[in-house]
């Protein structure tokens, strides 16, 4: 297996596995929406369902455009898949702080290491060419 198609992989696995925590967090949504309706302040009501979707468009997001720069042998896409890596993981850490050890966790620390590999490996071989 070549460079690029290693890259391709691990970003791929990456990315599936952040779009499947964005699938189930939008699943979510009901619960959110049965809690922010017994906060009183619309403000705080309407930001809680806003955040709550908003998280997961980003993480659709992130895993879209880290999947396409694995596609590209240059250093700043290299540069991309790190920095999403570094996001992703940072992400995970503060659900874990915050939340506690829920299922996502794993799963974003698992994304974010992945993006991190392939960055890393996208930038040697950017380098070699």
């Amino acid at each position: 297996m070549n460079t690029l198609t290693f890259t391709k992989v691990l970003a791929g696995a990456g990315s599936l596995i952040l779009l499947a925590v964005a699938i189930r967090h939008l699943m979510g949504m009901d619960v959110v929406r049965d809690v922010a309706a017994n906060v009183d302040n619309d403000l705080v009501q309407h930001g809680l369902i806003t955040l709550w979707a908003m998280i997961a468009f980003h993480l659709i997001f992130i895993a879209v455009l880290a999947f396409g720069a694995s596609f590209y042998r240059s250093k700043a896409c290299a540069a991309f898949l790190m920095a999403f890596g570094v996001w992703v993981v940072l992400d995970g850490a503060v659900v874990w702080t915050h939340v506690g050890l829920v299922e996502s966790v794993p799963m974003l620390l698992g994304s974010g290491i992945l993006y991190l590999i392939a960055g890393t490996v996208l930038r040697r071989a950017a380098r070699v060419a």
